[in-house]
């Protein structure tokens, strides 16, 4: 537990001076557009790690060190184009994948993404049996392991990964005039 302490703060210290888009404990997945409503243009970029051992509470640490949020997903049409992304690099998702999704612990059905506050408002896609709020203790969200989809799964915040842990996280701009 120490080392892992240790490593996080070096990565506070060290993370603002490597250069943009070279994050190395990360994959790049893709960059997904969409504008807002008052016509800003939104650009995601979506990194996986599989390198780091935790829970999501850290997973969320270790994407604020890299000046980046847990992903979020606005649309089900970004959900989908961010699943086709994970069918063609199945090989970053061999276990479920933290991604930034909680839900009120008085009521399993109502989801927010921690990013920008914002409630799940169009139907999940639920792995088979979920959201299940197992034990009383699975308050956030997780993509399932399966290549061909992009199922999700409520978890809970504190359980340990060691093995099997990958997160997403994201880089979100604003700034852009187009994508």
């Amino acid at each position: 537990m120490k080392s892992q302490l240790f490593l996080f703060l070096l990565l506070l210290i060290f993370s603002k001076s490597w250069a943009q888009n070279k994050y190395p404990p990360f994959s790049k997945l893709t960059t997904y557009c969409s504008t807002s409503d008052d016509g800003t243009v939104i650009s995601k970029t979506y990194y996986v790690s599989n390198y780091v051992q935790g829970n999501w509470l850290e997973a969320f640490l270790y994407c604020k060190a890299f000046d980046m949020d847990l992903a979020s997903f606005d649309t089900l049409d970004e959900v989908n184009a961010v699943a086709a992304i994970k069918k063609a690099q199945s090989n970053l998702f061999t276990s479920y994948t933290l991604i930034g999704g909680m839900s009120n612990k008085m009521n399993s059905n109502d989801w927010f993404w921690v990013s920008n506050g914002n409630k799940i408002s169009y139907t999940i896609p639920w792995n088979w049996g979920e959201p299940n709020n197992y034990g009383g203790k699975e308050w956030c969200l997780s993509i399932g392991p399966t290549a061909d989809a992009m199922k999700f799964n409520d978890i809970a915040c504190h359980k340990l990964f060691v093995d099997d842990l990958s997160f997403m996280c994201q880089q979100v701009d604003t700034t852009a005039d187009s994508c």
